[in-house]
């Protein structure tokens, strides 16, 4: 028998079934739990994005599946800072880390009244 006939035996549509049944549930166990994981992230993040236009609702979950992807405090700081100048919006990509992985990004902002100065530093 040659490489041709082999290759052709290989090839018929029950051996064919066969390997792609024996595949199947191993792929569908494999892919189960990221694929519960990405949903629940797209529904954090579509409320989250209230309100911002749907055609940006793709690049907020994009950054969400990357940011929960990423282990440390840098690396999320990284796709902060990368999704922003790209034209996201800060205070929504902000709300997201900290409710996907409990990251503030933007910090906590102090407001207190310095008063008035006496020297014009600027001239």
């Amino acid at each position: 028998m040659g490489r041709i006939e082999r290759y052709d035996a290989k090839m018929t549509g029950d051996i064919l079934k066969k390997r792609y049944d024996d595949t199947k549930q191993i792929a569908i166990d494999n892919k189960a739990p990221s694929a519960k994981r990405e949903v629940e992230i797209e529904i954090k993040v579509k409320g989250v994005c209230n309100g911002e236009p749907s055609i940006y609702h793709h690049y907020y979950m994009v950054f969400g599946k990357e940011l929960v992807k990423n282990k440390t405090e840098q690396e999320w700081g990284i796709t902060f800072d990368k999704w922003q100048t790209r034209g996201l919006s800060p205070q929504i990509l902000n709300n997201l880390s900290i409710l996907l992985v409990g990251y503030n990004q933007i910090g906590e902002v102090c407001l207190f009244d310095v008063g008035k100065f006496d020297v014009n530093v600027f001239g």
